[in-house]
């Protein structure tokens, strides 16, 4: 079977065992054990003996490869340098992951965080750390959202694999300092990060966003995706801004309603008390 029909297959199967954890297990587990990344190294250093100009698809930088980027899953492997034990950052997505050593020995932590990742709450401590050793052939899983796994030490040049299982709910991620203290929360969603880049230069270029843009964010985009057009429409000084956002308010939406007047405090609260 062809490197391509391999990741056809599996991520045709992966796909139907959405929502179900043993078997999304199951599938991964039995895809690293295979001899897939033995022939896909195998095929394009053929390709490379026959032509010098031959093409690696699927990099990813220099270091690692994107063999599935779906809206459920992403599959990926990575070429790690040996680097020793030391305080750094991480970063906690919310979402579930498992990680395969497939050569060289890795110790992972794996942190753990409470509450909920779309309610960002700072100088949030990780609750619970444990270390484990991940030796070839081996792999570890997050067992819940709130794990993180963390790549600690790396004791030999190392090729990982690893799976992550998207939430499509979640739309924070957050950073921890070295000390493994929340920082801050960011965007999760590419979308959202670039739809804050069109605004943001839309009203540096003085140009005027159509009402048909945000017709289509009010309509299908995530709490995330309706609060940057929300300041988008404040900062035009537009009345529709001050309409979406009283509705945003009152939503039944927790985490839009929330955020929304988080939004207002920041935008009008902070400024009245300036003025007096």
């Amino acid at each position: 079977m062809s490197f391509n029909s391999v990741i056809e297959t599996l991520e045709s199967a992966l796909q139907q065992a959405v929502g179900n954890r043993e078997q999304i297990r199951e599938l991964f587990v039995g895809h690293i054990r295979s001899r897939f990344l033995d022939q896909f190294v195998q095929d394009h250093l053929n390709g490379i003996a026959t032509n010098p100009s031959h093409i690696v698809r699927r990099n990813a930088g220099q270091l690692n490869f994107t063999f599935i980027n779906s809206p459920h899953f992403e599959y990926t492997m990575r070429l790690v340098p040996p680097f020793r034990s030391r305080p750094h950052g991480v970063k906690w997505l919310g979402e579930r992951q498992l990680l395969s050593v497939k050569q060289g020995t890795v110790t992972v932590r794996q942190l753990f965080v409470p509450g909920h990742v779309n309610t960002f709450t700072k100088d949030t401590q990780i609750e619970r750390m444990e270390t484990v050793l991940v030796e070839p052939g081996a792999y570890v899983e997050a067992d819940t959202a709130n794990c993180i796994l963390d790549i600690d030490e790396v004791r030999d040049p190392t090729v990982l694999e690893m799976l992550t299982i998207r939430d499509p709910t979640v739309h924070f991620l957050w950073t921890f300092d070295s000390r493994l203290t929340a920082q801050y929360a960011e965007s999760s969603k590419m979308a959202s990060s670039r739809l804050q880049n069109i605004f943001d230069l839309a009203r540096a270029m003085d140009r005027p966003v159509s009402p048909d843009v945000y017709d289509v964010v009010f309509s299908q985009g995530n709490a995330q995706e309706k609060l940057i057009a929300i300041e988008s429409l404040l900062l035009a000084a537009s009345e529709r801004g001050f309409l979406e956002l009283q509705s945003a308010i009152d939503s039944e939406d927790a985490i839009l309603s929330r955020n929304a007047q988080d939004l207002f405090d920041r935008m009008f609260v902070g400024n009245a008390q300036l003025c007096r």
